[in-house]
C-alpha cells in the first residue's frame, strides 16, 4: 500500500460514515451514503439537498472532508493496482492479504485474474480472502481453489493464453473488474520484426482540428502528455518501457498532426522494435489505437 495512504492519515472518519447518523445541530444529522452527503430534518425526512448552514457546520465540513479523502483513495487503490498490471512484477503473497480489509483496495482487486507463481502456478480470478489469510481464486471450472502464495503476478491479458475462456467465465459470472484487465484490448508483435526497424508509421498523420482535442482525448484515457508525445509507462521482464505518440507540441489552439509510436528505455534512449516486449507492444498500440481514433480525418470524412 502507498506510504501517504493510510488511512492513520485520517482519524477523523471514525463514527462519522456508514448507516449511522451523526447529529449536525438545531435537530438535522448527516451521515455519508458512499461518497453523497445526506441529510434529514428533525421529524427524521431526508432533505433533496442539505442546507447551507449544516454543509458548512463542524460535522459537515468533517464529513465533506473524509469524503473526498475517500474520493482520493480509491483513486489512488486503482491507479496503484492498474500499476501492478503494468508493471508485470511479481508482488509479495501477503499483499493481497494485508490490503483486502479496506473496501476501496478490495473493490480494485476483486475479480482481477491472479497468478500464484509456486509451482505449479495457480491461476484464478481473485474472489475473497479467507481468516487464515489465504487467497480464494476460481479457475476455469469455477472451482475455488485457496492458496497461500509467497509470490503472484496480476496477469497482463497479453501474457494470458487462454484470455477468451477467462473472458467467457467473467460473462458468464455476471462480474465486473474495476481495472479493465479482461476487456483491454491486447496487440500480440509480429513474429518477426527487423532490429533496424525503431519506429512505428501506421498512426502518423492523424488530423486534428485542434491540439487541445488530442490532449483531451488522452487525458480522458489517462496517459500523460510530455513535451508533445503521448505516454504509457510499462515494464517487461523487470525492463522498464515507455510508448510514446507524438501528437504535436504547438499551441493547443492550433491544427496538429500525429506522428510516429516509439518505444524508450529507461535512460530514455530509443528502443529498436526487435527488443520491445509483449506488454509494451500491447500497450503501446492500444494508446496510439485510442487517440487515432478520435482524430477528425477519417476514412470518408471531408
Amino acid at each position: 500500500m502507498p506510504a501517504n495512504d493510510s488511512t492513520s492519515d485520517f482519524p477523523a472518519a471514525d463514527g462519522v460514515t456508514g448507516e449511522s447518523w451523526t447529529p449536525a445541530g438545531d435537530g438535522y444529522e448527516l451521515r455519508l451514503d458512499g461518497t453523497l452527503l445526506r441529510c434529514r430534518n428533525a421529524s427524521g425526512r431526508e432533505l433533496k439537498t442539505v442546507p447551507k448552514k449544516v454543509r458548512d457546520s463542524t460535522i459537515g465540513q468533517t464529513l465533506q472532508a473524509v469524503r473526498d479523502w475517500l474520493v482520493e483513495h480509491d483513486r489512488v487503490c486503482l491507479d496503484s493496482v492498474e500499476t501492478w498490471l503494468l508493471a508485470a512484477t511479481p508482488l509479495p503473497g501477503r499483499l493481497i492479504a494485508e490490503v483486502w480489509p479496506d473496501p476501496s483496495w478490495r473493490q480494485a482487486l476483486t475479480n482481477l485474474v491472479i497468478a500464484d507463481l509456486t509451482e505449479p502456478p495457480t491461476v484464478g480470478l481473485l474472489r475473497g480472502v479467507d481468516a487464515e489469510g489465504r487467497i480464494g481464486l476460481l479457475d476455469l471450472d469455477a472451482e475455488t481453489v485457496w492458496v497461500h502464495p509467497e509470490r503472484l503476478l496480476i496477469a497482463h491479458p497479453v501474457l494470458l493464453e487462454e484470455l477468451d475462456e477467462w473472458r467467457g467465465l467473467v460473462e458468464e459470472l455476471g462480474v465486473r473488474q474495476e481495472i479493465p484487465q479482461l476487456a483491454r484490448d491486447v496487440f500480440l508483435p509480429p513474429d518477426a520484426l527487423s532490429p533496424e526497424v525503431a519506429t512505428i508509421i501506421r498512426f502518423a498523420n492523424a488530423r486534428f482540428g485542434e491540439l487541445q482535442d488530442a490532449l483531451n482525448v488522452a487525458q480522458r484515457h489517462g496517459f500523460p502528455v510530455r513535451a508533445g508525445w503521448v505516454t504509457c509507462q510499462v515494464a517487461d521482464a523487470g525492463a522498464a518501457r515507455q510508448a510514446r505518440y507524438w501528437i504535436g507540441a504547438d499551441d493547443p489552439w492550433s491544427p496538429t498532426t500525429t506522428g510516429e509510436l516509439i518505444f524508450v528505455d529507461a535512460a530514455e534512449e530509443q528502443v529498436p522494435l526487435a527488443q520491445v516486449g509483449p506488454i509494451a507492444w500491447s500497450e503501446g498500440i492500444r494508446m496510439a489505437e485510442l487517440i487515432y481514433a478520435a482524430r477528425s480525418n477519417r476514412e470518408g470524412e471531408a
